[in-house]
């Protein structure tokens, strides 16, 4: 089971966007890719999704699932 907010990489050309599945794939943020390090944007992006599940969870009293 995955968490209200998703990662996707390839949604954005050259970018990582977290979108919310309740408000039907709409975008919350997303991330430019490091031309340095291709794995710091999605990295950070999987951070950011597992923090705002985590915030869902504890208001509605459940578990945290990624």
């Amino acid at each position: 089971m995955t968490g209200r907010f998703v990662v996707d990489k390839g949604a954005i050309q050259g970018r990582v966007g977290i979108f919310d599945t309740v408000k039907g794939g709409r975008l919350v943020c997303f991330f430019f890719a490091d031309k340095d390090n291709a794995e710091a944007a999605p990295a950070m992006a999987r951070v950011c999704a597992d923090a705002l599940n985590a915030v869902v969870a504890k208001r509605q009293g459940g578990s945290h699932v990624s």
